[in-house]
């Protein structure tokens, strides 16, 4: 048994506006990081089982993937909670990804709820990145997506990338492209991930609302 994201589209819609977003972008933040399966897990180990944090905990989990520890404290949830219902033995990606049964209603608005949640935190977060960096007004709403989303993939990209480009152009970058196109050259040990988790900004970036609120 698994879901779909057309069956959080109503979820979503409702959880969005508690957390001040437009529903596009928690839907999209969905779509790419567990295609609507709560069940998701993230990295699967050569023997077949997900990666865990330092405490034994799944590594990634819930509609959002979120990161354990930290974004699952973020988000105001528990591993355990992301994982009701979902298998808990297995070989295979696909055995893991598996529903055992169908989520009760509490279980539904618990996974809407924690990926609203978490969209909701980075937003705040890079705001507050985006405002000192001068980006308001310069960047598009899309853009400044695009840097929410790229911090959930590799934090220090913004919060220390961007300030790198930043000396590197003795300016603020004008686009997200112009920033985007200089972060291999600051990333270091990681620039060979750049080109994978940008493609995965960009595929965010593609589920976006045309008319996205301010961020």
């Amino acid at each position: 048994m698994r879901m779909y994201p057309s069956q959080w589209t109503g979820i979503i819609a409702k959880e969005a506006p508690e957390h001040d977003l437009p529903p596009s972008a928690p839907f999209s933040w969905m779509v790419l990081e567990s295609g609507g399966n709560p069940a998701a897990v993230g990295q699967i180990l050569a023997d077949g089982t997900p990666a865990r944090d330092a405490l034994g905990n799944i590594l990634e989990t819930g509609l959002a993937q979120l990161y354990s520890p930290s974004e699952v404290k973020a988000a105001g949830t528990t591993v355990a909670a992301m994982r009701a219902g979902c298998a808990t033995e297995g070989k295979t990606r696909a055995e893991w990804e598996t529903l055992l049964r169908p989520l009760t209603p509490a279980e539904l608005h618990e996974h809407g709820r924690a990926l609203c949640a978490i969209v909701a935190a980075k937003r705040r977060l890079v705001a507050n990145i985006a405002h000192d960096a001068g980006l308001f007004g310069v960047w598009t709403q899309a853009d400044l997506w695009r840097l929410v989303k790229l911090h959930h993939g590799i934090p220090s990209y913004v919060t220390q990338g961007l300030d790198a480009v930043i000396r590197l152009m003795g300016k603020a970058p004008p686009s997200f492209a112009d920033f985007a196109a200089r972060l291999p050259i600051v990333a270091g040990a990681t620039a060979g991930r750049v080109p994978k988790v940008l493609a995965n900004v960009e595929k965010f970036a593609a589920g976006l609302s045309p008319t996205m609120s301010r961020l």
